[in-house]
């Protein structure tokens, strides 16, 4: 089962022990093409944890053509969209990552970093498992990590985004109200759908400005942000993972196709493992 952080550990780390010691060095192939986020930060986490050294070689293909909703979708919230548009539907589970469980403790106020999609009814979801109501809490609590792209045919996607979440948090404006155009100053940033680096810092950074808080990571973002969660929380045991599962998918409003290839080398997933954990921690040696 993908979807099973637990499964995908026991399956790895089975094949990975099978391996005699002759092979010290391991080299392994990850395409996350067609991988939920769940799959590939769990799987990332599994080799991460590795006590061989692993050299990672990931693939990544996007689709060709993507569903296109009716135009008068677009600028409209995901919740009035017609069925036949929906790439998703409903949430079947919310739970903590049994690979990231996090170290919380009850008297911390909670901290969520959240990468959203348009489609917002998992991530509110995933902020009422950790107690944060999308009405009260999400505007303050939270910090968003919104994706932006340069391709001039998925910019309305990006919009998208940012019109769902302000819906989800603020409601939809009666005749005699308004609603906020934008999310609070310093609550959020952008991040390239492809940039996994730069997700990677972005989560590195919220999590040592909120030293002092339960922290938790809701990723239903792209799937190479998924790879920068990963990276993050590889070094950040501290930090807890929610994981959303929809309840269905529509393959036919999903996309078609192969478009662009994208290669990404990381070698020796250990020493990079050591690097994240060494930021912002203290090495203290007696004179």
């Amino acid at each position: 089962d993908a979807e099973s952080p637990e499964e995908t550990y026991r399956v790895i780390h089975e094949e990975l022990s099978s391996l005699t010691n002759d092979h010290p060095s391991v080299t392994v192939g990850l395409d996350i093409s067609g991988g939920s986020g769940t799959f590939i930060i769990s799987t990332m986490l599994t080799l991460m944890r590795n006590d061989r050294r692993i050299n990672l070689k990931v693939f990544y293909a996007t689709a060709c053509d993507y569903h296109e909703p009716a135009s008068i979708s677009r600028d409209e919230p995901v919740t009035l969209w017609t069925e036949r548009d929906l790439r998703e539907t409903g949430v079947h589970a919310v739970g903590a990552n049994e690979l990231a469980p996090g170290i919380h403790h009850d008297h911390l106020p909670s901290f969520v970093i959240a990468l959203p999609s348009m489609f917002s009814a998992r991530m509110q979801r995933g902020l009422s498992f950790l107690g944060i109501g999308t009405l009260s809490g999400a505007d303050e609590s939270v910090y968003w990590i919104l994706p932006t792209t340069d391709d001039i045919n998925h910019k309305w996607r990006q919009s998208q985004v940012e019109c769902s979440l302000l819906n989800m948090i603020y409601g939809s404006p009666s005749e005699d109200d308004t609603i906020p155009t934008s999310l609070p100053a310093g609550q959020w940033t952008h991040c390239d759908v492809l940039d996994y680096k730069g997700c990677a810092r972005i989560v590195m950074t919220q999590v040592q400005e909120h030293a002092g808080t339960n922290i938790s990571v809701i990723h239903v973002g792209t799937k190479l942000q998924a790879l920068g969660v990963a990276l993050a929380l590889s070094g950040r045991r501290e930090v807890a993972l929610t994981k959303t599962r929809p309840q269905s998918f529509s393959a036919d409003n999903y996309s078609t196709g192969i478009g662009q290839s994208y290669f990404i080398d990381l070698p020796d997933l250990r020493e990079i493992a050591r690097r994240f954990a060494a930021v912002g921690s203290l090495d203290i040696e007696n004179s």
